[in-house]
């Protein structure tokens, strides 16, 4: 799958039950097709990363109030755990154990990847430099990753049109 499969379907159903009911839904899916084409357009592993990211955040991201104030990382996982109930083809299950389980193994192994490395090492962790020398694998892998992740986890929120979705953390706002 790709952005230009994935938003001709997304265009298929937009206008039909149960997905044009759903506006919260339409627009993660429009946000995240509109990152996964700049992520496809990219001519490098650090700008396709990045755009990556950025896709899978407009999938998932939450508004969050005060009387609920959740992590970053706890949005995120309460994310993954619906999108893996939705899955109804198993399509995460293959990417995960069948065409990545090395590449994730290998990264969770990466000790630079871990935020107690750098703090041993260096005083406070500060951003990593684009289009370094250093961690180019880790940069493709994770960007193979995520190319393969974002275009599944959109799939799979256009074929469970009939799922609500919580507010955006960042709705329209015209101008």
């Amino acid at each position: 799958m790709d952005h230009t499969e994935l938003k001709a379907r997304q265009r298929a159903l937009r206008e039909v039950e149960p997905l044009r009911s759903n506006p919260e839904l339409q627009m993660r899916v429009h946000r995240a097709l509109s990152w996964l084409e700049a992520a496809e357009a990219a001519r490098d592993a650090d700008s396709r990363f990045i755009h990556l990211w950025v896709a899978l955040n407009a999938a998932y991201a939450v508004e969050i109030n005060d009387a609920r104030r959740l992590s970053e990382q706890d949005a995120f996982r309460v994310f993954l755990r619906r999108i893996v109930e939705l899955d109804r083809d198993a399509l995460l299950e293959h990417l995960v154990w069948g065409e990545f389980s090395d590449s994730i193994r290998n990264t969770l192994g990466n000790r630079f990847l871990f935020a107690d490395f750098w703090r041993h090492h260096r005083g406070e962790l500060e951003a990593a430099t684009w289009k370094s020398r250093v961690n180019r694998e880790q940069v493709k892998t994770a960007g193979r990753l995520l190319g393969k992740l974002v275009p599944t986890v959109i799939h799979i929120m256009l074929e469970r049109g009939d799922v609500a979705w919580e507010r955006a953390s960042y709705p329209v706002v015209e101008g």
